[in-house]
C-alpha cells in the first residue's frame, strides 16, 4: 500500500541566508545528497524550488542546517486579453498597421500558463513562424510536458490579440508552470542571454548522466547473461527459460536506451529554446505572483 509519505511532493525551502555564486554549487550537491530522487528546481533570493520523490525525505532535507523553513509552492495569477479592447486602442493600432508598423524586425515573447490550441492556430490567427517552448518539461524527470487543458488556453488569447497588432512580429510562446516563479527568471536570464541552463535542466542533466552511468554497468551485466544463457541451447526447461529471460533482459536494456535518447532530445528542444529567446525585442507576462 501507498503512503502519503511514498508520494512525490514539490516544495520550497527558505535559507537563512541567500547562498552566494560561490557555496551555491556545494549547497545544491548536498541537497542532493540528502536522499536519492530529491532535485532543485530553481533558486530565487532565498527560496528554492524542490521536487522530491519521496516525501518522507522532507525530514531528512529539514537536518540540514541552511534551511529555515519550508512552505507550498506559490501559485501566479494569471492574466489574459478575454476582455476586448476599446475602440480607440483598436482604431490606434490599425492607425500604426496603415503607417507600416506591423512589427517587423520586432521579437516578441509571450509567457503564460496554458497555450491549448497552439497547433490549430499557427496559419489560423498566430503567424506559421510562431513558436512554442514548453518549459513545464524540465520540472519532469523524464522532460513531458505537463498535461493541457484541451481547450483554448488563456494565454492563446493573448497570443492571437498580439499577433493581430503586430502581425509581421517573430511571436514566442513560452509556457511555464504556475507554481514555479523561478521560471520566470530563467527566461529573463535567457533573453539577456547571462544564463542557459536552469537550476531545473541542470537536474535533469545530473540524473540523465546518472542514468547513462547506471546504464552502462547494467549492460555489461545483461550482455554477459545473455552470452551465458545461449552457451547452453538444449531445450530443457532451465536452459530454455534462461534463455528467455536473458532475450526479455536485453530488450528492456533497447527500452530504456530509446527512453534515454528521449529525454536528451527533449532536454535539448527546451535548451535551444532558451538559446533562441536572446535579443528579445519584448517580453509579455500574464503570470504574476503576490509574494
Amino acid at each position: 500500500m501507498t503512503t502519503a509519505g511514498d508520494k512525490p511532493i514539490r516544495l520550497d525551502a527558505i535559507f537563512e541566508t541567500e547562498p552566494n555564486v560561490g557555496d551555491w554549487p556545494n549547497l545544491r550537491n548536498r541537497i542532493r545528497s540528502v536522499a536519492p530522487g530529491v532535485s532543485v528546481e530553481g533558486l530565487i533570493g532565498t527560496v528554492a524550488s524542490l521536487r522530491l520523490e519521496k516525501a518522507s525525505d522532507l525530514l531528512k532535507l529539514a537536518a540540514l542546517p541552511e534551511i529555515a523553513a519550508f512552505r507550498t509552492p506559490r501559485a501566479a495569477v494569471v492574466a489574459s486579453a478575454e476582455i476586448a479592447p476599446d475602440e480607440q486602442t483598436e482604431a490606434g493600432i490599425k492607425r500604426l498597421q496603415l503607417l507600416g508598423l506591423r512589427g517587423r524586425g520586432a521579437k516578441i515573447v509571450l509567457v503564460g500558463t496554458d497555450f491549448s490550441g497552439f497547433l490549430a492556430a499557427l496559419g489560423n490567427g498566430l503567424p506559421k513562424s510562431a513558436t512554442l517552448v514548453d518549459l513545464t518539461g524540465e520540472l519532469d524527470a523524464d522532460l513531458i510536458p505537463a498535461p493541457t487543458t484541451g481547450r483554448s488556453g488563456r494565454g492563446l488569447q493573448t497570443a492571437l490579440r498580439i499577433a493581430a497588432a503586430a502581425p509581421d512580429a517573430q511571436l514566442t510562446l513560452v509556457r511555464i508552470d504556475p507554481s514555479a516563479l523561478h521560471q520566470l527568471a530563467a527566461i529573463a536570464d535567457a533573453v539577456t542571454g547571462d544564463e542557459i541552463v536552469s537550476e531545473a535542466l541542470q537536474s535533469r542533466a545530473f540524473e540523465i548522466n546518472r542514468r547513462a552511468d547506471e546504464g552502462i554497468a547494467k549492460r555489461t551485466l545483461v550482455a554477459e547473461e545473455y552470452r551465458k544463457a545461449f552457451a547452453d541451447l538444449s531445450d530443457d526447461d532451465k536452459p530454455r527459460l534462461r534463455r528467455e529471460a536473458a532475450v526479455k533482459a536485453f530488450d528492456d536494456l533497447l527500452l530504456d536506451d530509446r527512453r534515454t535518447r528521449g529525454r536528451i532530445d527533449r532536454f535539448n528542444a527546451i535548451r535551444t529554446g532558451l538559446v533562441q529567446l536572446k535579443g528579445t525585442t519584448l517580453v509579455v507576462n500574464t503570470a504574476t505572483w503576490n509574494t
